[in-house]
């Protein structure tokens, strides 16, 4: 990444659940990961490629733009165990999880107006 690139996440209160089937045809549902909203922000000029994740493609919205910044956000789940996310991925034939609902639902405009100070 360029030096002057920035990248987090937000973390929300909202929990989000894995409904995953073993090999015994047994079903569970875990409740594993956590809303969030991850932001890149990146030099107007600054144009690379955004890093993919293996279990979800790029999703990223430009929320801003100026000459001297831009700023991208993607919302996802957050997989806060990912240990015990790791034994369900030996063991699962079947793997699913819930829409993605972020309750800070005016994020974008929200970081935008900030950003515009």
């Amino acid at each position: 990444m360029h030096p002057q690139t920035e990248a987090f996440l937000l973390l929300g209160p909202g929990s989000n659940y894995v409904d995953w089937t073993d090999r015994a045809g047994g079903s569970y549902r875990e409740h594993l990961a956590k809303e969030c909203v991850y932001i890149w922000m990146v030099p107007g000029d600054f144009r690379p490629p955004f890093p993919h994740f293996p279990s979800e493609p790029w999703g990223g919205k430009q929320i801003y733009s100026s000459s001297t910044l831009r700023a991208y956000g993607y919302e996802s789940h957050y997989i806060a165990d990912t240990n015990q996310m790791d034994t369900i991925m030996k063991q699962a034939t079947r793997i699913s999880s819930p829409e993605i609902r972020i309750s800070w639902s005016s994020w974008q405009r929200d970081i935008e107006a900030s950003l515009k100070k």
